[in-house]
């Protein structure tokens, strides 16, 4: 029941940990959260009542008590900040906009989970602007790749290499970071190979897999 990558999640939070999973779908993180010994205030929002009334009954159906369900856009109708909030599954506009719309709650917090579904480079340039400081990232394959990235209020400096590719990531390089970008360079390498030697987007396709090739692998 429990994906590889909300396990993930779940295990970047310490059991004493209070917890907001902004956008819970059906209360699955909580469900982790509870059987991993967290016995800390959890609330879960989510702006879609159907997913909610559904996560509530995922919960009372496991015996698990003491969460908030709250209907909410972002965090607008929750007034606590938790030590930790989570952004998981979201489109990286959907997260640049709650952030942004509640960014005083987000400075206060502990630490704030992200996992975006595409653009993970963007999330991490956006967030770099905005004076969040990344503090650690997991990459996993359940299914496909997900990268989860870490961040707290802080002011860091990041790299072109270190924004396209994540630093913590970068300094691991672990064995699916390392599978996943030989994929991706494979994956271009036989775009590149069907264009002809003319084409427009050639140049930049080589440039991304010889960024790939220095960096990632």
């Amino acid at each position: 029941m429990i994906s590889k990558r909300l396990r993930t999640i779940g295990d970047l939070i310490d059991n004493e940990e209070s917890v907001t999973d902004v956008g819970c779908d059906h209360g699955f993180l909580a469900v982790y959260l509870r059987q991993k010994g967290n016995t800390a205030h959890l609330i879960c929002a989510d702006s879609k009542p159907g997913p909610l009334s559904q996560g509530r009954k995922n919960l009372d159906a496991m015996g698990i008590e003491n969460v908030d369900m709250v209907l909410s856009d972002g965090l607008r109708e929750i007034d606590e900040v938790t030590d930790v909030i989570v952004m998981a599954g979201m489109g990286y506009h959907t997260v640049q906009h709650i952030m942004t719309d509640s960014a005083d709650k987000f400075a206060k917090c502990r630490k704030i989970i992200i996992q975006v579904n595409t653009d993970s480079d963007k999330m991490r340039r956006w967030l770099n602007e905005q004076g969040y400081r990344i503090i650690k990232e997991r990459i996993l394959k359940d299914y496909k790749y997900y990268e989860i990235i870490v961040v707290r209020k802080g002011r860091q400096y990041l790299s072109e290499e270190e924004i396209t590719f994540g630093p913590a990531l970068l300094e691991e390089k672990s064995e699916v970071f390392r599978e996943c970008y030989r994929a991706k360079r494979d994956k271009l390498a036989r775009v590149v190979e069907k264009l002809p030697e003319e084409h427009e987007d050639r140049d930049g396709l080589l440039r991304q897999i010889a960024e790939i090739e220095k960096y990632a692998l």
